[in-house]
C-alpha cells in the first residue's frame, strides 16, 4: 500500500457479504463413542480430541452434559492466528466453544476456552448492553461487567439455573448483556422467525425456551463454535521470490497525476492499473467471490460477523470487520481500524470527490473501532433508510 501524500493515501472500500441462512442447535447425541488411551473419537465428525482437550472438554461431566454444552469437535488441533491477540495457538473447534492451548500457563489455565459470546455481542450498544446498577432482591450481580446473572423472570431463573449447574464462570464466563427478547436463530421451523428470553456471557449466548420446559432443552446454548469458525484467517505460507524478485512496483504514466487521488484519475496509464494498487477490506478473486483482503474474514450472519439488532421497522444490520495484523503504509506506519474511520470520514466531506462512495456511507449510522483491529459497521434501521 503505497501513496505520494498523508491526503492521497489509499481509501479502503468495505465490501458487504451476509449470508441470510442461520444454523440450528442439534440435539445431543445419544450414543456416547469409546474412550481409548486419552483419545475419544467423534464418528459424527470424524474427529478426534485428546490429551488435555479431551480432559477440559469432558471436565468430569456425563457424556451427555459434555456434548450438550462444547457440542462435537469440528476441527482437528491445528496451529490458528488468534483474533484477539495476533498470536498462534494450537486451537481446536467444537460447535459451543473453541479451545486453545497455553503451555506457558498452569493447569487449569493452560487450556482456554474462546470469548465466542464477548466477540457474538462486539460493538452492541442497545439497552440490554448497558450496565446495571446491582439490583438486590436476591439476583446475584457481577461487579466485573456489572451485568445480573438471570433476572426474576422464569426464564431468567432457568438462565441462571443452568449457568450455576453446568459450568459457570470457568465454562460461560460473566455476563455481558441483561437477560432481553431476541429473534432466535435456530432454523427449526417450530421455532424460527420467533423471539426467545437470552442473555449473552463472555463464552456463551444462552437462549431460554418455555415449549421445553420441564426438560433438558428448556435453556440452549448458541452454537457460537460453528458460526464463528468461519471467520479464522488463513495461515499462509511463505512465497519465494525467485531468482529475481521485485520489491518495487512501479507503474507508468502519461502526465503527473491531476489529482492528489491517482484512483480516481485518468492519467494513469492501463485501466486496471488501481487494481494492483489499491486495496479493500475485502476483494472479489477470479471466479468473483468474495475474498478477504485487509480484512482477516468476510463478516456474514453465518460467521456472526454480520447480525440483526432490533426489531421491525427499527431494525439494522451490524458488520464486524477484523483487520490483517502486519500490514503497514510505504512509510512502516500500521494499517490500522483509524484508517478505515479515516476513510469513512472522506467519504463524507462534502469537498472530497468521493464518487460512489459518499452515497453508500450515507447508508451508515456511525462506523466504531473499539481497538486498532477490529471496525464495526453500524447500518441505518429500516425506516431511517427508507427517509433517504
Amino acid at each position: 500500500m503505497s501513496s505520494t501524500s498523508g491526503f492521497g493515501r489509499k481509501l479502503v472500500y468495505g465490501a458487504m457479504v451476509a449470508a441470510m441462512a442461520v444454523t440450528a442447535l442439534p440435539m445431543a447425541s445419544q450414543a456416547a463413542p469409546a474412550q481409548q488411551g486419552g483419545t475419544r473419537h467423534f464418528p459424527e465428525t470424524n474427529q478426534d480430541v485428546s490429551g488435555r482437550f479431551l480432559e477440559v472438554w469432558e471436565s468430569g461431566r456425563s457424556y451427555g452434559d459434555s456434548l450438550y454444552i462444547n457440542g462435537l469437535p469440528l476441527t482437528d488441533v491445528h496451529d490458528e492466528i488468534s483474533l484477539t491477540d495476533g498470536k498462534i495457538y494450537k486451537t481446536q473447534w467444537f460447535e459451543r466453544a473453541r479451545f486453545e492451548a497455553h503451555p506457558e500457563n498452569q493447569k487449569p489455565y493452560d487450556v482456554l476456552l474462546g470469548l465466542l459470546g464477548v466477540f457474538a455481542a462486539e460493538g452492541r450498544k442497545d439497552t440490554p448492553f448497558k450496565t446495571v446498577d446491582n439490583p438486590g432482591g436476591g439476583v446475584q450481580w457481577f461487579p466485573e461487567t456489572k451485568h445480573t446473572l438471570g433476572d426474576s423472570s422464569t426464564g431468567g431463573k432457568a438462565i441462571a439455573t443452568f449457568w450455576n449447574q453446568k459450568g459457570g464462570l470457568s465454562q460461560f464466563g460473566f455476563p455481558i448483556s441483561q437477560p432481553f427478547q431476541e429473534v432466535t436463530r435456530e432454523t427449526d421451523p417450530k421455532v424460527a422467525g420467533k423471539s426467545f428470553l437470552v442473555q449473552y456471557f463472555e463464552r456463551q449466548r444462552f437462549e431460554y425456551h418455555p415449549e421445553n420446559a420441564g426438560t433438558p432443552f428448556e435453556v440452549l446454548l448458541g452454537r457460537l463454535g460453528a458460526e464463528q469458525k468461519g471467520q479464522v484467517p488463513v495461515m499462509e505460507k511463505a512465497v519465494s521470490k525467485g531468482s529475481n524478485p521485485v520489491d518495487v512496483l512501479r507503474i507508468g504514466r502519461g502526465q503527473d497525476p491531476g489529482t492528489l487521488i491517482p484512483y480516481d484519475d485518468n492519467s494513469l496509464i492501463g485501466t486496471n492499473i488501481r487494481s494492483f494498487v489499491y486495496n479493500g477490506l475485502t476483494k472479489r478473486d477470479l471466479k468473483e467471490n468474495v475474498v478477504p483482503d485487509l480484512a482477516s474474514y468476510v463478516p456474514t450472519l453465518d460467521n456472526g460477523g454480520a447480525y440483526y439488532v432490533g426489531t421491525g421497522d427499527d431494525k439494522r444490520l451490524v458488520v464486524k470487520y477484523k483487520l490483517k495484523r502486519g500490514v503497514k503504509w510505504f512509510d512502516g506506519q500500521p494499517f490500522d481500524s483509524n484508517d478505515v474511520i479515516f476513510t469513512y470520514k472522506l467519504w463524507l466531506n462534502p469537498d472530497f470527490p468521493a464518487g460512489g462512495g459518499r452515497q453508500g456511507a450515507q447508508y451508515f449510522a456511525s462506523v466504531d473501532n473499539p481497538d486498532p483491529y477490529t471496525v464495526i459497521f453500524n447500518y441505518l434501521t429500516w425506516k431511517e433508510a427508507a427517509a433517504l
